[in-house]
């Protein structure tokens, strides 16, 4: 979509019109699959996640080094530990240590 386009507002009548061009119009096995076999990167995964405002930063304090780590998602927080995403929320409500090494504290964005 160019940048003259964005953000341009389209009245009833003209979405109207466009919706009956395109009711009906069969996309070619080759769109299909094109459409179905992206792959997003994980720059750009990143970016959608950290998108999200239910995305929650996490630090990581290890107990045995007293290093503290932040990572943007708990999913990243997760994989870098080996764990399951769920474990991780677990044990920031509990506030127990995880492995009994790590404490997981949410981080809060300023926005």
């Amino acid at each position: 979509m160019s940048e003259v386009a964005l953000g341009r507002l389209i009245s009833k009548d003209t979405r109207k019109k466009i919706s009956e061009a395109l009711t009906g119009r069969v996309l070619s096995d080759f769109v299909k699959d094109k459409i179905r076999s992206y792959k997003h990167t994980e720059q750009a995964k990143l970016k959608i996640s950290l998108s999200n405002p239910r995305t929650k930063s996490v630090q990581i304090t290890d107990l045995l080094t007293k290093e503290t780590t932040v990572f943007p998602t708990m999913t990243l927080t997760a994989a870098h530990l080996n764990t399951a995403t769920f474990t991780i929320g677990s044990y920031i409500k509990s506030q127990k240590a995880y492995r009994g090494r790590y404490i997981f504290t949410i981080v809060t964005q300023n926005a």
